[in-house]
């Protein structure tokens, strides 16, 4: 059982969610990831006892 308390960050950037920046692909698909991935494990663990957040610097 998790304690309540507690957060999951994960970091991000808006450069996941843009097109067009040109050599960035990789870069691109590894943030789009990690937003999806926040996405889908809020979705699971809910606002219970660690609820996830992405950060997106400047």
């Amino acid at each position: 059982m998790l304690r309540e308390g507690g957060r999951v960050i994960t970091v991000s950037s808006g450069l996941g969610t843009r097109v067009g920046v040109p050599g960035a692909a990789d870069y691109a698909a590894t943030k789009a990831g990690v937003e999806r991935y926040t996405m889908g494990a809020a979705r699971d663990l809910g606002s219970g006892a660690l609820p996830p957040t992405s950060w997106k610097p400047g």
